[in-house]
Protein backbone atom coordinates (compact mmCIF):
# COMPACT_ATOMS: atom_id res chain seq x y z
CA UNK A 1 0.00 0.00 0.00
CA UNK A 2 3.05 2.23 -0.02
CA UNK A 3 2.99 2.96 3.70
CA UNK A 4 5.35 2.22 6.53
CA UNK A 5 4.13 -0.31 9.05
CA UNK A 6 2.98 1.46 12.20
CA UNK A 7 4.87 0.92 15.42
CA UNK A 8 3.40 -1.38 18.06
CA UNK A 9 1.22 0.57 20.45
CA UNK A 10 3.34 -0.47 23.43
CA UNK A 11 6.61 0.59 21.79
CA UNK A 12 8.07 3.50 23.77
CA UNK A 13 9.08 5.13 20.47
CA UNK A 14 5.41 5.63 19.53
CA UNK A 15 5.10 9.27 20.50
CA UNK A 16 5.04 12.71 18.96
CA UNK A 17 4.52 12.79 15.20
CA UNK A 18 4.88 9.00 14.99
CA UNK A 19 1.38 8.80 16.46
CA UNK A 20 0.12 10.31 13.19
CA UNK A 21 1.12 7.15 11.31
CA UNK A 22 -1.13 4.85 13.36
CA UNK A 23 -0.32 2.06 15.75
CA UNK A 24 -0.19 -1.71 15.68
CA UNK A 25 -2.27 -3.44 18.37
CA UNK A 26 -1.79 -7.02 17.14
CA UNK A 27 -0.90 -9.94 19.34
CA UNK A 28 -0.37 -13.46 18.00
CA UNK A 29 -2.38 -16.29 19.48
CA UNK A 30 -5.56 -14.38 20.24
CA UNK A 31 -9.01 -14.90 18.85
CA UNK A 32 -12.49 -13.50 18.84
CA UNK A 33 -13.29 -15.22 22.11
CA UNK A 34 -11.51 -13.94 25.18
CA UNK A 35 -10.39 -17.42 26.27
CA UNK A 36 -8.68 -18.19 22.95
CA UNK A 37 -4.97 -18.69 23.42
CA UNK A 38 -5.13 -19.39 27.14
CA UNK A 39 -2.16 -21.69 26.63
CA UNK A 40 0.01 -18.69 25.72
CA UNK A 41 1.46 -16.28 28.24
CA UNK A 42 1.59 -12.54 27.73
CA UNK A 43 -0.78 -12.25 24.81
CA UNK A 44 -2.88 -9.14 24.47
CA UNK A 45 -6.49 -10.21 24.15
CA UNK A 46 -8.82 -8.48 21.70
CA UNK A 47 -10.69 -6.46 24.33
CA UNK A 48 -7.39 -5.16 25.73
CA UNK A 49 -6.33 -4.26 22.19
CA UNK A 50 -9.53 -2.27 21.81
CA UNK A 51 -8.79 -0.51 25.10
CA UNK A 52 -5.37 0.40 23.70
CA UNK A 53 -7.06 1.65 20.51
CA UNK A 54 -9.19 3.98 22.64
CA UNK A 55 -6.10 5.15 24.54
CA UNK A 56 -4.31 5.73 21.22
CA UNK A 57 -7.14 8.02 20.12
CA UNK A 58 -6.82 9.99 23.38
CA UNK A 59 -3.03 10.29 22.97
CA UNK A 60 -3.55 11.42 19.39
CA UNK A 61 -6.10 14.02 20.52
CA UNK A 62 -3.61 15.34 23.05
CA UNK A 63 -1.17 15.83 20.19
CA UNK A 64 -3.39 17.27 17.42
CA UNK A 65 -6.74 18.05 19.05
CA UNK A 66 -9.91 15.98 19.34
CA UNK A 67 -11.44 16.93 15.97
CA UNK A 68 -8.31 16.07 14.00
CA UNK A 69 -7.79 12.89 16.02
CA UNK A 70 -11.35 11.81 15.22
CA UNK A 71 -10.67 12.47 11.53
CA UNK A 72 -7.39 10.53 11.55
CA UNK A 73 -9.03 7.53 13.24
CA UNK A 74 -12.12 7.71 11.00
CA UNK A 75 -10.02 7.85 7.83
CA UNK A 76 -7.41 5.32 8.92
CA UNK A 77 -7.45 1.78 7.60
CA UNK A 78 -7.93 -0.88 10.25
CA UNK A 79 -7.10 -4.51 9.50
CA UNK A 80 -8.69 -7.32 11.51
CA UNK A 81 -7.59 -10.89 11.14
CA UNK A 82 -9.40 -12.92 13.78
CA UNK A 83 -11.15 -16.25 14.02
CA UNK A 84 -8.57 -18.75 12.85
CA UNK A 85 -7.41 -19.60 16.36
CA UNK A 86 -11.01 -20.03 17.49
CA UNK A 87 -11.48 -22.73 14.86
CA UNK A 88 -8.11 -24.32 15.50
CA UNK A 89 -9.10 -24.71 19.15
CA UNK A 90 -12.52 -26.07 18.19
CA UNK A 91 -11.24 -28.62 15.68
CA UNK A 92 -7.71 -29.56 16.59
CA UNK A 93 -8.00 -29.98 20.35
CA UNK A 94 -9.57 -33.40 20.86
CA UNK A 95 -12.82 -33.19 22.82
CA UNK A 96 -12.48 -29.45 23.33
CA UNK A 97 -15.02 -27.80 25.60
CA UNK A 98 -16.35 -25.75 22.68
CA UNK A 99 -16.89 -28.78 20.44
CA UNK A 100 -18.80 -30.51 23.24
CA UNK A 101 -20.84 -27.38 23.99
CA UNK A 102 -21.76 -26.31 20.43
CA UNK A 103 -22.63 -27.99 17.18
CA UNK A 104 -20.45 -26.72 14.35
CA UNK A 105 -23.18 -24.47 12.94
CA UNK A 106 -24.05 -23.07 16.38
CA UNK A 107 -20.37 -22.41 17.01
CA UNK A 108 -20.09 -20.46 13.76
CA UNK A 109 -23.13 -18.39 14.77
CA UNK A 110 -21.58 -17.75 18.18
CA UNK A 111 -18.27 -16.65 16.67
CA UNK A 112 -20.03 -14.33 14.20
CA UNK A 113 -22.06 -12.79 17.05
CA UNK A 114 -18.92 -12.17 19.12
CA UNK A 115 -17.10 -10.75 16.07
CA UNK A 116 -19.97 -8.28 15.59
CA UNK A 117 -19.38 -7.12 19.17
CA UNK A 118 -15.70 -6.52 18.43
CA UNK A 119 -16.49 -4.62 15.23
CA UNK A 120 -19.20 -2.57 16.98
CA UNK A 121 -16.70 -1.54 19.65
CA UNK A 122 -14.20 -0.55 16.96
CA UNK A 123 -16.92 1.55 15.33
CA UNK A 124 -17.74 3.18 18.67
CA UNK A 125 -14.10 4.20 19.03
CA UNK A 126 -14.06 5.67 15.53
CA UNK A 127 -12.91 3.01 13.07
CA UNK A 128 -14.81 3.42 9.79
CA UNK A 129 -12.58 1.75 7.22
CA UNK A 130 -12.15 -1.80 8.47
CA UNK A 131 -10.71 -4.61 6.39
CA UNK A 132 -11.79 -7.97 7.81
CA UNK A 133 -9.76 -10.95 6.68
CA UNK A 134 -11.36 -14.38 6.60
CA UNK A 135 -9.97 -17.45 8.26
CA UNK A 136 -9.43 -19.49 5.13
CA UNK A 137 -10.46 -23.11 4.67
CA UNK A 138 -9.62 -24.65 8.04
CA UNK A 139 -10.41 -28.12 6.75
CA UNK A 140 -7.31 -27.80 4.58
CA UNK A 141 -4.73 -27.02 7.26
CA UNK A 142 -2.05 -29.73 7.36
CA UNK A 143 -3.15 -31.13 10.73
CA UNK A 144 -6.67 -31.66 9.39
CA UNK A 145 -5.43 -32.90 6.04
CA UNK A 146 -3.59 -35.69 7.85
CA UNK A 147 -6.87 -36.73 9.48
CA UNK A 148 -8.60 -37.32 6.14
CA UNK A 149 -5.76 -38.73 4.04
CA UNK A 150 -5.79 -42.50 3.73
CA UNK A 151 -2.58 -44.41 4.53
CA UNK A 152 -0.62 -44.97 1.35
CA UNK A 153 -2.68 -42.39 -0.55
CA UNK A 154 -0.96 -39.02 -0.42
CA UNK A 155 -3.52 -37.16 -2.52
CA UNK A 156 -4.60 -33.80 -1.22
CA UNK A 157 -7.99 -33.84 0.44
CA UNK A 158 -9.71 -31.41 2.75
CA UNK A 159 -12.20 -31.89 5.52
CA UNK A 160 -15.21 -30.44 3.70
CA UNK A 161 -17.36 -29.98 6.80
CA UNK A 162 -14.75 -27.82 8.49
CA UNK A 163 -13.97 -25.90 5.32
CA UNK A 164 -17.66 -25.09 4.80
CA UNK A 165 -18.03 -23.98 8.41
CA UNK A 166 -15.15 -21.53 8.26
CA UNK A 167 -16.21 -20.27 4.85
CA UNK A 168 -19.67 -19.58 6.26
CA UNK A 169 -17.98 -17.44 8.92
CA UNK A 170 -16.51 -15.25 6.18
CA UNK A 171 -19.82 -14.72 4.39
CA UNK A 172 -22.17 -14.32 7.39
Amino acid sequence: MGMKSPLPYLNPLLKGNKLLHGANFASAGIGILNDTGIQFLNIIRIWKQLEYFQRYKVRLADRIGPDQARQVVNEGITLKSLGGNNFVNYYLIPYSARSREYSLLDYVRYIVSEYRNVLSRMYDIGARRVLVMGTGPMGCVPAEWLNVVEPGNAQWSCNDQQTCATLSLTIC
